[in-house]
């Protein structure tokens, strides 16, 4: 009997683990989480926080205009899809569930 229980339990972790792990915040957050990886291979952030710093009261715009205009083709795209995934998961998160969806 013990190790029927422990089948049937082990089955109920294994749903639970996949239930999380298809979660849309952990989708979404393991996809955001390696892009910021990506993009640090890209991006020195400790350089554009100290150029951030620099920059002159009223120019923030310009610089930024500046700053992507000449950037790499791979971190403009790393920033589009973060943005992106951001955007998906607020969109994703507003949604019924199929649950909800039938609920009277």
């Amino acid at each position: 009997m013990t190790n029927l229980k422990k089948q049937i339990m082990r089955r109920v972790y294994y749903a639970y683990t996949l239930r999380l792990a298809l979660h849309p915040f952990t989708t979404h957050g393991v996809l955001l989480a390696g892009c910021f990886f990506l993009m640090t291979y890209f991006v020195s952030f400790t350089h554009v926080v100290n150029n951030l710093l620099n920059i002159k009261v009223g120019q923030l715009g310009q610089y930024v205009a500046t700053a992507l205009a000449d950037t790499e083709l791979w971190t403009l795209l790393l920033l589009g899809l973060i943005v992106f995934i951001g955007l998906s998961l607020r969109y994703r998160l507003s949604l019924p569930s199929t649950s909800e969806q039938w609920a009277v």
